[in-house]
């Protein structure tokens, strides 16, 4: 585990990142990300949250080889929707114009008993349904 730890830091800093700042986008305090950059054991999911934070692959984060052709992950759009079902209308919208949509939350306070929902939303071309063609006939 040494070397994912490892990893991990070398990540976050590169990042230019705290390990608070880490542990907010992860949803993690920052003595938990201390732990994981000092071996402690780490899940799949949490590997994986922590890559899309610092903007590389878990499989980068674990073996820490840089791939030749990293490709730059869209980090996407994030929409501030406050009702839950306008942010289920909006995503079922954009999921049949061709975005890939995911959802998030996060603090909005320090004691986090306020926080924000919202989706992030990502072009998508291979699932663009471009058979109708533009909405206005041309």
């Amino acid at each position: 585990m040494g070397k994912v730890s490892e990893n991990i830091r070398q990540a976050r800093e590169a990042a230019g990142l705290s390990r608070k700042e880490l542990g907010g986008k992860i949803g993690r305090s920052e003595s938990t990300v201390r732990g994981y950059e000092n071996g402690e054991t780490i899940t799949v999911d949490v590997l994986e949250k922590i890559a899309g934070a610092v903007g590389i692959t878990a499989d980068r984060l674990l073996t820490g080889a840089k791939q030749e052709k990293e490709k730059k992950k869209d980090p996407g759009m994030k929409l501030l929707i406050f009702q839950q079902q306008d942010r289920l209308d909006v995503a079922s919208i954009l999921l049949k114009n061709g975005y890939t949509v995911s959802r998030g939350k996060e603090k909005r306070t320090e004691t986090g008993k306020i926080l924000d929902y919202f989706l992030i939303v990502r072009r998508d071309s291979q699932n663009a349904d471009t058979s109708r063609g533009p909405a206005d006939g041309r």
